[in-house]
C-alpha cells in the first residue's frame, strides 16, 4: 500500500527537478550585457548600427565593431564594442561577445597591463613558476597572456563563448592594435 504513495511522489520529484533544470538553462541563455539584452528582446522595433573597427589575425581572427542600438523615436541609445572571435582550422567555430560601454575602459586598462607584462617575458616564466593574466567581461570575452599556453607561436589569446568557446591565439604586439581599435570605437560612439 505504501507504493501507491511512493510512485506519485517520485513523479512529482522528477517533474520539479526537470523544471528547476529548465529554469537554470533559461538563465544561462540570457544575455549578460545591457546591449545584448536589448538586442535579444522581442516584439519591439530596434535599429542597430555597426562600424567595423578592424581585424586582428593570429591562429584565427578577431573582428571588432563599434555598436549602437536603439528604438527609433526613443531617446535611449545603448553603445558597446562587439568582438567576433573565429578559431582557425577546418572546423573552427565563431563566437560573439558584446561589451557594454561601461566595461570598455576596464578592457583598455587590462590591455595596457598585458602589453607591459608581455614585454617582460623573462620575468613571467621560471623553473618552478609561470605568471599569466587575463580580462573577462560579463559576456564571456577573455583576453589574456599565458606564456605556458597551448600555442607554440603566441602567448596572447582572445576567446568568446559560453560553453564551447572560440579561441584565437595571437602575438603580444596585437594588444596595442586592440587598444587602438577599441579607442577608435569610443570616438565613433561619441563617448571619448
Amino acid at each position: 500500500m505504501a507504493w501507491k504513495f511512493a510512485v506519485p511522489m517520485a513523479v512529482m520529484l522528477l517533474v520539479s527537478n526537470l523544471m528547476a533544470q529548465s529554469a537554470e538553462m533559461a538563465d544561462t541563455n540570457k544575455a549578460s550585457t545591457k546591449i545584448g539584452q536589448f538586442m535579444s528582446g522581442n516584439s519591439v522595433l530596434k535599429e542597430k548600427q555597426e562600424f567595423k573597427l578592424g581585424k586582428i589575425g593570429g591562429t584565427g581572427k578577431v573582428e571588432l565593431y563599434a555598436v549602437k542600438s536603439y528604438r527609433p523615436g526613443q531617446g535611449d541609445t545603448l553603445r558597446g564594442i562587439k568582438f567576433v572571435v573565429t578559431e582557425s582550422g577546418q572546423y573552427g567555430s565563431t563566437d560573439i561577445a558584446l561589451l557594454d560601454i561601461e566595461e570598455v575602459q576596464d578592457l583598455i586598462e587590462a590591455l595596457k597591463y598585458l602589453v607591459e607584462m608581455s614585454s617582460n617575458q623573462a620575468n613571467n616564466v621560471g623553473k618552478d613558476f609561470a605568471r599569466s593574466a587575463f580580462f573577462t567581461s560579463r559576456d564571456n570575452l577573455t583576453v589574456g597572456y599565458d606564456p605556458t599556453g597551448s600555442s607554440l607561436l603566441a602567448n596572447g589569446f582572445c576567446s568568446a563563448g559560453r560553453f564551447d568557446r572560440s579561441t584565437m591565439y595571437m602575438t603580444e604586439d596585437n594588444y596595442e592594435k586592440m587598444i587602438t581599435m577599441v579607442t577608435d570605437g569610443l570616438l565613433i560612439l561619441g563617448t571619448k
